[in-house]
């Protein structure tokens, strides 16, 4: 559990930098889009980094050995790995969770749809929805 909480804590400082950095490039707030996703993609890099990827990957770049990891049982699904099988399970779990926010988001189109006039949705959250839908 200490690496989950390291990858939650690197991705948040990585999330405030790649947003800082946007917007100190670009001005603006905060809440712009570009900010926001780049802020994502660096807090996903971050999250890697504190999940084990410096572990492992990193280390073999530079001639180190990688660390082994000491995690065994249904906690090694929720770490950084290298076996085939867990990162098969990874993969299952991640269909599994996108799959069903994609048919949520259809759900709430569907009902958008439903009604005449503005709904739920004004014209901009029903671009968000659909684009998010796939």
């Amino acid at each position: 559990m200490r690496q989950l909480l390291r990858a939650v804590i690197f991705g948040i400082l990585g999330y405030l930098v790649g947003a800082l950095l946007t917007w100190l490039v670009r001005g603006g707030s905060l809440s712009d889009e570009v900010c926001v996703v780049f802020g994502y993609v660096v807090g996903l890099i971050g999250w890697l980094f504190g999940i084990g990827m410096g572990d492992t990957w990193i280390r073999e770049w530079f001639g180190l050995p990688a660390r082994e990891s000491e995690v065994s049982g249904w906690k090694r699904y929720l770490g950084f790995s290298t076996d085939h099988k867990v990162i098969g399970v990874q993969y299952l779990a991640t269909f599994i969770v996108v799959m069903l926010l994609g048919g949520i988001a259809a759900l709430i189109l569907r009902f958008e749809l439903a009604q005449a006039g503005e709904g739920i949705l004004n014209a901009d959250r029903y671009n968000q929805v659909m684009s998010m839908h796939g």
